[in-house]
This record gives structure tokens, sequence and C-alpha cells, in this order.
């Protein structure tokens, strides 16, 4: 049976340009072995363990005239020496790393492979908080191959301890060839069934959006702003990108969460970026003088069903930029928070949004050039927010990578148009990191940026243990 890509996924292959790259980097710390990293080595250990996850030696195969979504197929010229590099850091440094991640999250992936990548970065000690390594894996994977959580579980199977040739269809089913007549074929005489099934998605779409008005109404549902003051970060990508990670303990945050029941570490994560980009903008001159917005990935796996790989809705969340502590602005997050979690969970908002799940692919395509046409500048007020924040907890399963023991982590997003600075939250044993990303015009000063991290959550510690509070 050939595995025809989800709308959701086949959304970040139509979605990416030259200035929107859609790709998910996860990295992995690798701590002091005297086991091969060499790209041989590499090659050599991982090969075996690609059974496990038929996606990670399929390609994507596209139909004729792109009249239907294209299709994972097994790549017959697949070479597992093409997708792995090994880089010796030449100058150890933040500014060397740096650069190289940075070229990573601006540089697109061919879709004429599989699409994914390991890089392997040596010398790299004492580098970007770096302590206990001496080499950093990094994965890459285009968007469509699914969100962080599906690419964390792709990572915990190449570097896990278990060998074995399961078909996991949550992480890429096998596929047969797929040749380009049998699938023009396919999309010519499924069409009208897809134009059916796509007014009767607008049908039903249309039938949740009057019964969401009414649960709004009677105040049983809240919904965000439309939109949200434009702030220096919503920028027209300039192509050219720093990033940072500011690691923190783990266990200070959980203290957090018990001195006021109900926190969670992402309310916490939340607040200390909150503080920060406020305080930044403050030194500019620049803070808002309405609300601040951020758009946060909230995972549907508990809530619906899916044969999508990206299985997530884009929840938009007040900052509390109008909070006078740090100690109320986690209050506010947290609540601010319960109710989107509560709105992207919501039945009538998934079947508002079910339409998309239904959506012809030529029809997606003009879509896609149509907002690229009206989005050649950012309005004064923007959709989502000022920044997002990516929040993936990774599993305590012991990995490694090639013998050498994985002792740490870090996650980087993308940038595009209008996301000029973004967070990707993870936590690997001890460690809970901030990957930061950002446009060089946005945010040219970074190491403040990741300083004033620090500062927000010494702050929100202090306000936590104040006494009387």
């Amino acid at each position: 049976m050939v595995a025809t890509l989800h709308p959701r996924d086949a959304a970040h292959i139509y979605a990416e340009d030259d200035r929107n790259q859609a790709s998910v980097l996860d990295a992995y710390v690798l701590g002091a072995s005297e086991h091969d990293l060499s790209h041989s080595g590499i090659c050599a250990w991982l090969e075996p363990r690609l059974r496990s996850s038929p996606i990670l030696t399929s390609r994507l195969s596209r139909v004729p005239l792109d009249l239907d979504y294209p299709a994972w197929d097994p790549d017959p010229g697949f070479a597992i020496a093409e997708h792995v590099t090994v880089v010796e850091v030449g100058n150890p440094g933040k500014e060397s790393l740096r650069h190289e991640l940075g070229g990573l999250l601006a540089s697109p992936m061919d879709l004429s492979v599989s699409p994914w990548h390991l890089y392997v970065f040596t010398n790299v000690r004492g580098v970007l908080g770096i302590t206990e390594g001496d080499a950093i894996a990094v994965l890459k994977f285009h968007h469509s191959v699914g969100d962080a959580m599906t690419t964390a579980e792709l990572a915990e199977r190449m570097f896990g301890s278990r060998i074995d040739g399961t078909d996991d269809p949550a992480v890429g089913p096998a596929t047969q060839v797929n040749s380009r007549l049998v699938a023009l074929v396919r999309a010519i005489a499924t069409a009208p069934h897809a134009i059916i099934r796509f007014g009767m998605g607008m049908r039903d779409s249309r039938r949740a959006q009057r019964k969401l008005r009414d649960k709004v109404d009677v105040r049983e549902l809240a919904l965000p702003p439309t939109a949200w003051p434009k702030t220096r970060f919503n920028v027209m990508f300039s192509g050219s990108s720093v990033v940072d990670v500011v690691s923190f303990d783990l266990a200070a945050v959980r203290q957090i969460c018990r001195r006021m029941p109900g926190v969670t570490v992402n309310d916490v994560v939340m607040t200390v970026i909150a503080g920060a980009m406020s305080t930044y903008l403050e030194e500019k001159g620049e803070h808002p003088e309405g609300p601040m917005g951020a758009k946060v990935p909230i995972s549907l796996r508990k809530v619906e069903e899916s044969d999508a790989n990206n299985r997530f809705a884009l929840a938009s969340v007040d900052l509390g930029a109008h909070a006078t502590d740090q100690r109320k602005r986690l209050e506010f997050i947290h609540t601010a928070m319960l109710s989107e979690k509560a709105r992207c969970a919501d039945e009538t908002v998934r079947g508002v949004e079910g339409v998309g799940e239904t959506v012809p692919l030529v029809l997606m395509k003009l879509m896609m050039v149509v907002h690229r046409r009206s989005a050649r500048e950012i309005p004064d007020m923007v959709a989502g927010g000022s920044t997002m924040i990516s929040n993936v907890r990774r599993s305590d399963a012991a990995l490694t990578v090639c013998g050498a023991p994985v002792v740490g982590g870090f996650g980087l997003l993308t940038l595009a148009d209008g996301n000029g600075l973004n967070h990707f939250v993870t936590s690997v044993g001890r460690d809970l990191t901030i990957g930061v990303t950002a446009d060089v015009g946005a945010l040219p000063e970074i190491d403040h940026y990741s300083d004033l991290l620090r500062e927000s959550f010494a702050q929100l510690v202090d306000a936590v243990d104040e006494p009387g509070r």
C-alpha cells in the first residue's frame, strides 16, 4: 500500500521557499568516548538501525502535475554515506559552531532523497555550554517527516539499544514503489471523490463554526486574540540567523512547580522567556503598549486519531507583558495556557479546522501562492505573536552513537518571514535547555539575550521564594 502524505505533513513542503525553511534540528551531546566517530565508523554502526523505521530509507515521490499529494516510496538509490557528515570544528568556540548550526538551519533539504541527515561535530568541548562531551550529533529532518515528537521517536530508534525491523506506522510505514504513471492514473480516478470530500469538509466546518460561536457566547470556551502588536522580532527573514543554547537545572525548575501547585515546567519556561523578551524590548525602548503573544505547539496525540506525523495545533498564548513581577506573570501564563490547551483539544475547534484534512493539493498550492504574495511586508498586527516556543521532552532511554553515550541535548527551530525569534525547549537528564534561534537583524546581541534568560529565571526563583507569598 502506497503511503500518501497527509495534508498536514505535505503543507510543510509546499509552504517552503528560500525564506521559509521547514526542518527540525535535534542535537545530542556525546560523552567522552574512545569509540570510532569517523564517517565510515558511523555509517557502519547506523545502517542496521535504519531498518526499524522505513521512512529513513524512503523518499518523496510526486504525482505528475502535482494532481495529488506525494507519497513515501523506498529510495532505490539510498546510500547511508550521503546522509552522514562528520565535521571537526576547526576553531573551538561559540562562533565557529554557531556558524555551522546557523548554516544547517538556513540550508534547504534535498527532497529527491530521504529527507534526513546526521551531522557529527567533534572538538566542541566548552562550546555552547557543553562541558561533559567532546562531540554533538545533530539530526536534521524535513518537517514533512513529522513534528518534533515524531523526530524524537526516530532519534530514539536510531540511537537506542534495540536493533530490529519493526514496522511502526507512527514513524513511517513501508511502501511499494509508486510509478509515476500509476500515481497519475490513481490521482485522476480519485479526483471526483477528493472534490466531494472537500465539499463535505467545508460543510462540516461551517456547522462547527456555528457551534463554536455558541460556545464562545455562553463562555464555555475562550478564543485568543486573532492578532498581536508587532515587535522587532516580527521581521522579514534576512536569511542569516544566530543561535545559542541556555541550560538550566531541571530540578530547580521543578522546585518552582512544587511551590506553585498546578504550574507545569512549560509554564515556568514560558515565563522565563517572556521576562527576557520584555526586558530586551524595554532596553530598546520598543516594548509594545498592548499584549505580547507567542505561538506554542500543542500535541494532539491524546485527543485525536490521525495518520499525520505532524500532530499538533498552534496555540496563541498571552505572555503577560503587563505583569508587574515574575510570579504574577507565571500565574497569568499558567491560566492562559490552560485556556489554550482546552481550546486546542475542543472537539468543535477540531471540527472547524478539520477542513484542512480534506483540502485538495491543487487548492493548497494556490493558497500558498496567495499567502506569499500577501506577506511581502509585516503588518502592525501579526497572527500568533512575537515568537514560537516549542517544548518537547525527550525519552529517558539510554542513547548512544557508536558507543558514545548521549549526556545532553538541545533543539533549534528554523526562522521564517514574521518569525525572527524562536525557542526550542527540551530536557535530557538533569538539564533543561532553551535553544534560541534569531534573525541577526532582530536580535544582534544574542549573548546578552541569553544572559537575560538567566536573569529572568533568577528573578522568578526569587519571586516564588519570597516570604509571605
